[in-house]
């Protein structure tokens, strides 16, 4: 990699300054900059044999490169009463950057990351590593590029040699490991006959890694025949433990504990558990996945056992459920289809509430789920992406007044649409709308179990309003309707501190597939935090309803969450 950088001196200075001493007979004559103790050796010299004296042409262009490597490439250096005085000037910014000979659809994502910043090695290595992704990212796995700037106009220039645009024709599986080398297809994001995406390739290794197949996966791959991937992968333990901890003004706090060994046979079957402890829930839940089939390794049946105690404020449930769930999941080229059918029997205990004391019922749940790779490739920090999922449950069974007309239907439509306004990188605006539709078919309304009961208010849905408050005097309504339209802006704060505007529409229905006049609405405020061990975020909101003739009240609701996004 070349680099252009123009060396210029200042005028002399004088011994007027106020003097920051180095060591030896070095000063600064504005604020100090910090050298390590290494660096000091190379100016100062040491005790040790050969390093006693540093002639002063080797320390000053020493002292040249350091600067430099700090942003100062105006430095000058000048000898007054016997003492080496040193100005290091203003620091050089990256005030633009100039991408040559860019592929289709290059500039679709605008590089905005290293603008403003210094001009020092470490961001031009950024601005190299961004754009060799982006390559990756059209379909350019065999690329140079070179970066050459300039400190004193304070550009940069991008040279790119993007080379071909290849798809992938053949995927090479690692036949080493104790595995059959098409258990890895089911987490495959990008198929052969796609466009090479490094972004893809990525996402591939992190689901592996997070299935707990593998502890590391990556992709190989040769300019001789770059339409030839392989994949490498590092065996995991086939016992791994999991603990979590996660907190909301809701559910405060929450502890996660998953087991599971991901190796019962070569197909990668698993036995998994997962138990789930928070003020409002507490859950285990034990289950065997079977791959039937290394020519279709994604389909999978899972006979489980779930048992879990709810704790709301006007309802109180424990409940036993057993079923068996099979599924399977197909890639799009740019999505993840995911289809399942769970019939499943459940008894149902109401200690407290409006629903039946006790409640058997057999139910049959139904889901298409359609995931944008992009969703779950930022799923961390979102910032693009869609996600949507169609879901029935069809219910029947016994209440404990003895008659069998706890039956319906519930019908579910919901989904998250992220968008990066401008589609800049790093982000400034993310754009986000949240939506769901839910609805009750039943003859009977007063015989349908608790887990069915249809509510609002809270995180999940209208935050201008306290969990679960629209309930219809704790009964819960026929049909629900939620909209949610937030922007979070990204780069307006230091600290990474993101602020966040956002409001919040919803409707309820007492009838199938029907909705009231009332509107109930929540403008509001908030702040995310990306920290080094998860995301916090904190909502205000005022919660509103226009045309009411339910007793719910408006009132300010204030929410904190930790590990839980949009």
């Amino acid at each position: 990699m070349g680099r252009i950088l123009i060396f210029l001196f200042l005028a002399p200075i004088t011994s007027a300054y106020a003097l920051e001493k180095i060591c030896s007979n070095y000063y600064f004559t504005n604020d100090e900059v910090s050298f390590t103790s290494n660096e000091k050796i190379f100016i100062c010299g040491s005790k040790s044999d050969g390093w006693n004296r540093i002639p002063q042409n080797q320390a000053q262009t020493t002292i040249e490169n350091l600067l430099s490597i700090r942003g100062y490439y105006q430095p000058s250096i000048k000898k007054v009463d016997k003492k080496f005085v040193i100005d290091k000037g203003e620091k050089s910014k990256i005030s633009s950057i100039e991408f040559k000979n860019k592929p289709e659809k290059f500039d679709d994502e605008v590089y905005l990351g290293s603008i403003g910043n210094d001009l020092t090695e470490e961001n031009l290595d950024e601005i190299e590593n961004w754009t060799l992704n982006r390559l990756e990212t059209l379909g350019y796995p065999c690329h140079s590029v070179k970066v050459q700037a300039s400190f004193i106009t304070e550009k940069v220039l991008v040279n790119i040699n993007s080379g071909l645009r290849y798809r992938v024709e053949k995927i090479q599986r690692d036949n080493s490991t104790l595995l059959n080398p098409n258990s890895f297809k089911r987490h495959d994001a990008l198929d052969e006959g796609d466009w090479f995406n490094g972004d893809y390739l990525a996402l591939t290794s992190r689901r592996l890694t997070n299935s707990g197949l593998v502890s590391y996966a990556y992709f190989n791959h040769s300019c001789k025949d770059p339409t030839v991937l392989t994949q490498k992968v590092t065996l995991n333990k086939p016992n791994t433990l999991i603990m979590g901890i996660g907190a909301s003004t809701e559910e405060l706090p929450i502890f996660k504990i998953s087991w599971n060994n991901s190796r019962l046979d070569k197909l990668g079957s698993k036995l998994d558990s997962v138990l789930y402890l928070s003020s409002i829930e507490q859950s285990i839940e034990v289950g065997t996945t079977f791959y039937t089939s290394s020519n279709f390794p994604a389909f999978y049946i899972k006979p489980f056992a779930r048992y879990e105690i709810i704790t709301e404020q006007f309802y109180k449930t424990r409940s036993d459920t057993f079923g068996v769930t099979s599924g399977s999941s197909f890639d799009l080229s740019d999505s993840i289809l995911a289809l399942s059918l769970s019939p499943s029997r459940t008894r149902e205990i109401q200690d407290e509430g409006e629903a039946p004391g006790e409640s058997k019922f057999f139910a049959l749940e139904t889901s298409i789920h359609l995931i944008d790779h992009y969703y779950e490739y930022f799923l961390a920090s979102p910032r693009k992406g869609d996600e949507i999922m169609l879901k029935s449950t069809y219910f029947k069974g016994d209440t404990a007044l003895g008659n069998d007309n706890a039956k319906g239907n519930l019908l579910e439509l919901s989904g998250t649409s992220l968008m990066n306004a401008g589609n800049f990188s790093p982000p400034d605006v993310i754009l986000g709308i949240r939506y769901h539709y839910r609805t009750i078919i039943t003859d009977n309304t007063s015989q349908v179990p608790q887990r069915y009961r249809l509510y609002l208010g809270g995180e999940n849905n209208i935050r201008g309003f306290s969990r679960k408050s629209i309930n219809n005097d704790e009964q819960g309504y026929s049909t629900t309707a939620h909209l949610a339209f937030e922007s979070r802006f990204t780069n307006v704060l230091p600290l990474n501190l993101q602020p966040l505007f956002f409001i919040d529409l919803a409707k309820v229905g007492f009838d199938t597939s029907s909705l009231s006049k009332t509107l109930y609405y929540a403008p509001g405020i908030g702040m995310r935090w990306q920290s080094p061990f998860g995301s916090f975020r904190t909502t205000i909101a005022k919660g509103l309803i226009q045309d009411g003739i339910e007793q719910e009240e408006e009132q300010y609701v204030f929410y904190l969450s930790y590990g839980r996004e949009f």
